[in-house]
């Protein structure tokens, strides 16, 4: 397992990997310039947890007190439902990190998770706070500048490519995601740095040879990638060959490329299983995975410290946000996180 990344990969051909130095500077100058939208982005980021056994608390975090849901005004209510319109888990997603982009379907379902499970919404947002830190790690440890986004979900500030474009203005982000809605709404509000790019691709993970196709028009698979599946896996059946589909993406990326990988799970909670159940009800299919089939995901990869553990116990000294004194367990994130290396 690896303690630390030893050495920062290249970026693709024309990337210049700023000094650490001048990346502090920056960000501490952001930090003053954007104290309101700051206020804003705490409801996606925080957190801290590890293998199974005692439940000890995670590090302080702020993710029990976002807004209700339907809160948020990043982004606007979608255009009205076609009939026999059915959930769809970016818009759930959407609604549990407050957003306003999903329709009555979705509220419906989503409320009656939270019924069922009330610490849906709290997971939600430790999850998207552990994709914020993931990113920044391999910004700034491993000078990583482009990532293949699968599952993108509907947009809440701050995207990956922002995160990313704050450690390196020149990273280049593709996004991929089965909703057509989901799509629209990423083009036509995750706009990039100017020294950036992103492109989107509306494709299904199970056709991983679409999405790395249309990929390879912006990213450089010559040159690591990081390919991030946040909450994505544990909507793919065994019947749909999971383990296969990661593998082919990894396999087709070079040495030195990284695996971001979150999976909703059992073992800090077994409430989950009513939330997957009324999500089946609806007709989709969750499938809850334990520690060591998680750890799958991974195979013939390096574990990055502290190697797959609760979302909130991943490298939480990389929240970029101040945190409050409340503290939140890890039975109430619900969701095993890691970050791997190819060899």
């Amino acid at each position: 397992m690896r303690a630390a990344w030893h050495g920062a990969a290249p970026c693709p051909t024309g990337f210049r990997t700023r000094p650490a130095g001048h990346r502090r500077r920056r960000q501490r100058r952001q930090r003053r310039q954007q104290g309101g939208e700051r206020d804003r982005s705490r409801q996606a980021e925080g957190g801290s947890g590890t293998h199974p056994g005692a439940r000890p608390r995670c590090v302080p975090s702020w993710a029990a007190h976002g807004p209700t849901p339907g809160e948020d005004m990043n982004h606007a209510s979608p255009a009205p439902a076609s009939p026999g319109l059915r959930p769809h888990t970016a818009r759930l997603y959407d609604y549990f990190l407050g957003g306003k982009t999903n329709y009555g379907v979705d509220r419906k379902l989503a409320t009656e998770a939270l019924s069922l499970y009330p610490n849906t919404m709290v997971a939600a947002r430790h999850n998207r706070a552990f994709m914020h830190r993931v990113v920044r790690y391999l910004g700034r440890e491993a000078g990583l500048c482009q990532f293949l986004d699968i599952g993108t979900g509907i947009p809440t500030e701050p995207n990956l490519h922002q995160v990313a474009q704050r450690e390196h203005p020149e990273a280049r982000v593709v996004y991929s995601d089965n909703d057509p809605i989901v799509l629209a709404h990423a083009r036509a509000l995750m706009t990039g740095s100017p020294e950036g790019a992103t492109d989107y691709v509306e494709a299904d993970v199970r056709d991983p040879e679409l999405i790395l196709e249309h990929a390879g028009r912006t990213l450089d698979f010559d040159r690591p990638v990081a390919l991030s599946l946040i909450a994505l896996m544990h909507f793919v059946g065994d019947a749909d060959d999971p383990f296969g589909i990661v593998r082919r993406l990894v396999d087709a990326l070079p040495s030195g490329s990284a695996l971001a990988l979150s999976h909703a799970t059992l073992e800090l909670d077994p409430g989950l299983q009513k939330v997957a159940d009324a999500y089946g009800r609806q007709g989709l299919e969750v499938r809850l995975r334990d520690h060591e089939q998680v750890l799958g995901f991974f195979s013939g990869l390096e574990l990055v410290e502290p190697g797959l553990v609760a979302t909130c116990d991943w490298r939480p000294e990389l929240d970029d946000s101040p945190q409050d004194a409340d503290m939140v367990d890890r039975s109430e994130v619900g969701v095993w996180a890691a970050l791997g290396i190819k060899p």
